[in-house]
């Protein structure tokens, strides 16, 4: 199976591998759960590195209807933004 990229650029991002048929969605808001929990002295430098734009965080901490939902609130940003980025590094030139 072929590496997907945005899969790829995130996981090695944040440090986690995902198994054949699991749900990469599901498993990024596992460990952006786990990061809240153990490291969220690190979330900045994650988002940084991701390039997730600050206000959007934001957005995400402040639509939360509870704490349970800012896991997969920060998961949908991730996962926008890294699908802009490959989506732009995949664009052909137009010369």
């Amino acid at each position: 199976m072929s590496e997907n990229p945005l899969e790829s650029m995130v996981s090695n991002s944040l440090g986690f591998k995902v198994e054949d048929k699991q749900d990469f969605r599901q498993k990024l808001v596992e460990r952006v759960r786990w990061i809240l929990d153990h490291q969220m002295a690190r979330l900045p430098q994650y988002l940084y590195q991701l390039d997730v734009p600050e206000h959007r965080v934001n957005e995400a901490f402040a639509n939360a209807q509870s704490s349970d939902e800012v896991p997969e609130l920060l998961a949908d940003v991730i996962l926008e933004r890294v699908a802009q980025v490959v989506a732009k590094r995949t664009k052909p030139c137009d010369d």
